[in-house]
């Protein structure tokens, strides 16, 4: 997790909520107090901390970050801008090119920057806080229901699974009658990775000066991003629709 946010706590105890056996590795530059309060909290799980920028490929290979399989930029206005995420991105993708990365931006503006960084995930704070105001006041219950699942002590929850080899080949109405009935769980999509994306997909076809330096920092690392994977989702699949290999379900418990 790089960076720092008045809602960490709220992501670690997620984390470790899901993943019981998670290692987390805290790299940022915060005061001494407020380490030692989170230190403090999380002392019974595997929760480290390495001081120090998080751009930087030293401070990333002091936090053993070629070896994650995810990385987190945490961005607060009173720490950290959005130019930085950017930069931290193509360090962690300089490091690791099958790292994923979670960033969280401030200015949406920005996001076609951060994508071309290669970027797993974007988070941005202000779509879904204007998204959420929005539906509280013309779809109160959409935006209770919203809530409730990802409040992390609720009992409903959104959650993939595994589609058992015999519903290979079989309709979509046929896998969500398996969850209903069997699993007592509501089958709402369909997922799978989509390999071989490569970093050519983001850049525009003009070449701008952020697209050149971004191609450069990868060539003088020797790294290439060709492999990457993309995260494809189907919400609300037809009834008919074939589930194939290698797809997964999205369900709510």
């Amino acid at each position: 997790i790089c960076g720092w946010s008045d809602n960490i706590s709220n992501v670690i105890d997620s984390l470790i909520n899901i993943v019981k056996t998670i290692d987390i590795v805290l790299v940022n530059n915060q005061t001494e107090d407020n380490i030692n309060n989170i230190m403090s909290t999380y002392q019974n799980h595997n929760v480290k901390f390495i001081k120090g920028d998080f751009t930087l490929d030293s401070t990333l290979n002091n936090a053993n970050a070629s070896e994650a399989k995810h990385a987190v930029i945490l961005n607060d206005e009173k720490f950290i801008n959005d130019e930085k995420i950017i930069l931290a991105t193509l360090s962690l993708k300089k490091v690791s090119p099958k790292i994923k990365v979670v960033a969280q931006l401030n200015d949406q503006e920005k996001i076609s920057f951060l994508k071309r960084a290669n970027v797993d995930v974007v988070l941005t704070n202000h779509s879904f806080e204007s998204f959420m105001t929005t539906f509280h006041i013309t779809n109160p219950s959409v935006a209770h229901a919203i809530e409730n699942i990802i409040d992390k002590n609720s009992d409903n929850n959104v959650k993939n699974r595994s589609i058992p080899e015999e519903y290979i080949g079989k309709k979509f109405s046929e896998l969500f009658n398996y969850f209903y009935n069997e699993k007592n769980e509501i089958c709402i999509g369909t997922f799978y990775e989509e390999e071989n994306m490569g970093i050519s997909e983001f850049l525009s076809s003009d070449t701008s000066a952020l697209d050149k330096f971004i191609k450069n920092k990868l060539k003088e690392h020797g790294h290439s991003l060709d492999d990457k994977n993309k995260l494809n989702v189907n919400l609300n699949p037809n009834k008919d629709d074939i589930i194939n290999k290698g797809q997964g379900a999205l369900i709510i418990t």
